[in-house]
């Protein structure tokens, strides 16, 4: 009784479904052949060819996705994902903190000694 109710829930559930295995079998590999991807997603090779056409064309893929599809090779190429210009920022915004700290504590730790060593002179000519 309760499938007769998520039937109408049927279709999205395997888009979403096909989705998620496409997603993850793209992170994996970085050559995805079009074959084994429409048997994974239960479906023709031209219907695979067309659905991974879509993701790319969608980017729905949580990754930046930068794929060429060899459609006479039959095979999906992905590349390396590259760093968005935010993370890119971030890393160096992170980096310019920790070196202004790293510059700011030896500049006190300089005057610190030169306070001492000012003092030490002083001392001395006196």
């Amino acid at each position: 009784m309760l499938i007769f109710f998520l039937q109408v829930h049927k279709e999205k559930f395997i888009h979403r479904a096909r989705s998620l295995i496409c997603e993850i079998y793209c992170m994996i590999n970085r050559t995805v052949d079009l074959p084994n991807l429409a048997e994974k997603l239960e479906l023709t090779e031209d219907e695979a060819e067309k659905w991974m056409v879509n993701m790319v064309r969608n980017a729905s893929l949580s990754t930046t996705l930068d794929a060429r599809i060899d459609s006479s090779g039959k095979q999906v190429n992905m590349s390396a994902p590259s760093k968005s210009a935010l993370q890119d920022i971030l890393e160096k915004t992170r980096d310019l903190t920790s070196r202004s700290t790293v510059l700011s504590n030896n500049l006190e730790n300089l005057l610190s000694d030169q306070v001492h060593y000012v003092r030490e002179k002083r001392i001395f000519n006196n």
